[in-house]
């Protein structure tokens, strides 16, 4: 079963990485955590409401949901019980939306390690992803 980490409570301050700015309502940052399988969340809403979480494996099918209530939000999720293979993170509030293509690797030892990809690097196209979150 996919759970947040225990560790959500961390400051924006000790984030590194480049946030992924849209010109949206929605503002969020994923980096996978190295040599982990761990994936951090980081959004900023500024509309109130519920912000959607969903995780799709490469089937398109959900493995993971998540409503949250908070503006703003700071979490780890542990991908180390799922198949290795492709997933996209959905991030979707008040027709906003972020998607990003994700790649979780196992090693012979069955150690699992997670990257950040690019959706062109999925294997399914994007349109079929999430049609409303796609911009060209």
């Amino acid at each position: 079963m996919l759970l947040p980490s225990s560790a959500q409570a961390v400051s924006a301050q000790t984030l590194d990485g480049q946030p992924r700015y849209q010109a949206t309502g929605l503002r969020t940052m994923i980096k996978a955590q190295p040599n982990s399988a761990l994936v951090r969340v980081r959004y900023e809403s500024n509309n109130p409401g519920v912000v959607h979480v969903e995780l799709l494996n490469d089937k398109r099918r959900v493995v993971y949901t998540e409503r949250k209530r908070e503006t703003h939000f700071v979490g780890d999720y542990n991908l180390a019980f799922l198949p290795a293979g492709d997933y996209t993170l959905h991030l979707s509030t008040n027709g906003f939306h972020h998607v990003e293509a994700l790649r979780l690797n196992r090693n012979n030892n069955s150690i699992a390690t997670v990257q950040v990809i690019e959706l062109n690097a999925f294997q399914v196209y994007s349109q079929s992803l999430f049609p409303s979150a796609v911009t060209n």
